[in-house]
C-alpha cells in the first residue's frame, strides 16, 4: 500500500469526490490522469504536453464515469454481500467482547488502586493532619474513577445484551448486505471507503475516447477484464436534468396556479429539483422560462370555459361534496393534472341531461339537515 500510494503510482485516496483519482491512464498516451474540481463539477483529463506548452491529450466529466465503475464493482461484489455482512457482524461482536475485557481489566486495576489508598490512609498517624488530608483526597479520587469504570462496564455489557438479544439489528445488516447500492450510498460511507473499496477490486482502468463516447476498460484483480462505454454529454447539457413526468406536472400546474401555489403542491407530492431541493416560486419560474413553459395568468381558465370545484358548486347550487361525487360516478366530466391539483370542469358539461337529472333526483335524508341534499346513482 505504501508503494501504491507514492506519487509515481495511483497516490494515496484523499477526501476528493472523485473517486477513479489514481486508477484512470489514459489509452492514448499511457499516462496517469489527473482530476479537477472546482467544487460544482469534476472532470478528468490526461494533461499530456501540456506542461510543456501542448493541448490536453482526453478531458471528460468524472460523474457518468464514477457511476459507470462503482456499478460495475458493485454488480460484481453482490454475491459476496451477504456473506460480507456477516463477517462484520460477528467482527462487531468479537470487538465488543473486547472492549468488555478492557473495562473489567481497568475496574480492576481501578478497585487496586483504591484498596491501596485506603490501606495507605488506615496506616497513617491520625496526628498527622497534612499527610491525612492528602490521603483522604487521594483515596476519594480512587473511589470516584471505581465507580465510573464500573458505570462504563455496565453500559458496555447493556449495549452487547441488546445486540445480542434482538435480532432487528442483524436483519438490517444482512439487508444491507443483500443491497450494496444502498450501503454504497449510505450517508456514513466517506469517499475515502468507496475508494479504497475501488482499489481493493481493480489494478487499473484504461481509458479511450470515441466519437460520443467514453471507454472504460477496467483491469480487476485476478487477471479479468471489463470494458464500459460511457456516453459523452453534448454541448449544452448537463446531468441536472428534471424528468419528463415533472415537467409534464409543471406544464399542467402552470395552466391553473401560480408559481407560488405550484410549488407547495410539488413538495406535498414529495418531488424535488434535478438537484434534490425543494421547490420555491423562484425556481418554479426558472424551471418554466428554460423549458418555455408561459406562466398562470389571471382568468385564463375562465376563457377556456373551466370551472373549479369550487365554482362548479356555486353555479350549480349545491355543496361541494355533491360535486365531488358526480365526479366519482363518472356523470360529470373533470379532469386533474395528479393528485391534490385543482380539478378543471367544462361550463358546457354542467348542462348534460345526467347532470341535470341527477341533480334533480337529489332527495333529503330524513332526520338530517334539511339543507344537505343527497342524490342516488
Amino acid at each position: 500500500m505504501i508503494e501504491a500510494n507514492t506519487v509515481g503510482n495511483r497516490g494515496a485516496p484523499r477526501a476528493g469526490r472523485a473517486l477513479l483519482t489514481g486508477l484512470l491512464c489514459c489509452g492514448h498516451c499511457g499516462r496517469r490522469l489527473q482530476v479537477e474540481d472546482n467544487g460544482k463539477s469534476r472532470r478528468y483529463q490526461c494533461r499530456g504536453d501540456a506542461p510543456t506548452g501542448g493541448s490536453l491529450c482526453i478531458s471528460f466529466g468524472g460523474v457518468r464515469a464514477d457511476q459507470a465503475v462503482s456499478a460495475a464493482v458493485l454488480a460484481a461484489a453482490q454475491p459476496l454481500g451477504v456473506a460480507a455482512a456477516l463477517e462484520a457482524f460477528e467482527r462487531r461482536d468479537d470487538d465488543a467482547s473486547a472492549r468488555i475485557r478492557l473495562a473489567a481489566s481497568a475496574l480492576e486495576e481501578a478497585r487496586y488502586k483504591a484498596a491501596r489508598a485506603q490501606a495507605q490512609f488506615d496506616a497513617v498517624d491520625p496526628g498527622n493532619h497534612n499527610i491525612l488530608h492528602n490521603l483522604a483526597a487521594r483515596w476519594e479520587a480512587c473511589l470516584v474513577a471505581v465507580s465510573e469504570r464500573e458505570e462504563h462496564l455496565r453500559e458496555l455489557e447493556a449495549a452487547r445484551a441488546v445486540h445480542v438479544a434482538g435480532s432487528a439489528d442483524r436483519h438490517a445488516w444482512l439487508e444491507l448486505g443483500a443491497d450494496l447500492e444502498r450501503a454504497w450510498s449510505h450517508e456514513r460511507a466517506t469517499p475515502q471507503l468507496r475508494k479504497n473499496i475501488l482499489r481493493a477490486a481493480l489494478v487499473d482502468i484504461t481509458v479511450s475516447m470515441r466519437e460520443d463516447t467514453v471507454h472504460l476498460l477496467l483491469h480487476w484483480r485476478g487477471g479479468d477484464h471489463t470494458e464500459i462505454e460511457v456516453r459523452r454529454f453534448r454541448i449544452g447539457e448537463h446531468r441536472y436534468k428534471s424528468g419528463k413526468d415533472v415537467e409534464d406536472l409543471v406544464t399542467g400546474l402552470s395552466r391553473q396556479l401560480p408559481d407560488e401555489q405550484t410549488a407547495r403542491l410539488l413538495n406535498r407530492l414529495g418531488r424535488k429539483t434535478s438537484k434534490g431541493k425543494g421547490w420555491n416560486r423562484h425556481r418554479v419560474r426558472s424551471f418554466r422560462s428554460r423549458r418555455g413553459i408561459p406562466a398562470y395568468r389571471e382568468g385564463e381558465r375562465q376563457e377556456r370555459g373551466e370551472l373549479s370545484l369550487s365554482e362548479a358548486s356555486t353555479q350549480l347550487g349545491v355543496d361541494p361534496s355533491v360535486v365531488r361525487r358526480l365526479i366519482r360516478a363518472g356523470i360529470l366530466p373533470a379532469q386533474q393534472v395528479c393528485t391534490g391539483a385543482p380539478w378543471a370542469i367544462a361550463t358546457k358539461d354542467l348542462d348534460t341531461p345526467r347532470v341535470v337529472a341527477a341533480l334533480s333526483g337529489c332527495r333529503a335524508v330524513a332526520g338530517s339537515d334539511p339543507n344537505q341534499d343527497e342524490f342516488g346513482f
